[in-house]
């Protein structure tokens, strides 16, 4: 596949996954992790930025990195919702969870005793309107949803987990529906992701992700990134999982006065599309 190659983005045309064969890949990883088996929560995460500089905060051998675009192949992605009863969640699994943001399991609120499952779509604490912080009404959801992004660079042989905040989701899945709409799965396409500043109704700055594609991979190169996603779906698939002690995990209002990265913007006109 290397005559390919050179129609790809210099950035992913030594994307590992792309020039290596997957049984050397897996034997690497094995003589490297030994018995351990590898897991979601052994890769490094992107998460976006809370402060005004528009700069993702990349992993590398030398240390962090601040880069103005990720750009790379998405071999899997991953949805998830958490939810806490307290704002203060400290190093605490959430009341209630969901690994695919269609059945939940968990309690809602102080008085539920039902562990579940529950429908998450019709979830009181799925609603616009139930999310408080530090005591106070908003017009954001309680339930927190992201999802995961498990991007391919050439960075190495594992992908980086993008965290993909619910005021970044809007974009995300007009992105999916724009590659839908061309036939063109997300394993198929280059993506770059850049970061653009935005306030919300109380004025509180956050950034939301902006996503493009940048070219699209020969069927061969397709091949090997679902391939590469299949071999490592076991290992990954549970990386929606609200994480124990996630920053800013609890309720808040992305509306009112969030912190804006882990939270819903209520209905507007702008974003009622």
């Amino acid at each position: 596949m290397a005559e390919n190659l050179p129609a790809l983005p210099e950035s992913v045309q030594y994307l590992p996954v792309l020039n290596q064969d997957l049984g050397q890949i897996k034997s690497m990883l094995a003589k490297n992790m030994g018995a351990a088996n590898l897991t979601a929560a052994d890769l490094d995460k992107i998460k976006v930025p809370s402060g005004d500089v528009p700069l993702w905060m990349v992993q590398t051998l030398e240390g962090p990195k601040g880069m103005e675009a990720l750009e790379g192949v998405i071999a899997m992605v991953s949805m998830g919702r958490g939810y806490w009863q307290s704002d203060d969640v400290g190093n605490t699994p959430p009341d209630c969870s969901s690994e695919d943001t269609i059945v939940g399991f968990g309690r809602r609120g102080a008085t539920d005793t039902n562990d579940g499952p529950h429908d998450c779509a019709s979830c009181i604490m799925n609603q616009f309107g139930t999310a408080t912080k530090n005591g106070v009404a908003g017009a954001g959801k309680a339930c927190n949803e992201r999802a995961h992004l498990f991007l391919l660079t050439g960075q190495g042989y594992l992908p980086q987990v993008v965290q993909v905040p619910a005021t970044s989701l809007g974009g995300w899945r007009k992105f999916i529906a724009r590659l839908s709409s061309f036939g063109k799965p997300f394993s198929a396409v280059v993506v770059k992701m850049t970061l653009a500043p935005k306030a919300n109704r109380g004025g509180t700055k956050y950034m939301e992700i902006v996503f493009n594609s940048t070219a699209v991979l020969p069927p061969d190169a397709m091949a090997r990134v679902e391939a590469y996603a299949a071999a490592f779906a076991e290992s990954f698939k549970r990386a929606a999982r609200p994480e124990y002690g996630d920053a800013g995990a609890g309720s808040g209002d992305a509306g009112d006065a969030p912190p804006p990265e882990f939270d819903d913007i209520p209905p507007s006109p702008e974003n009622e599309e």
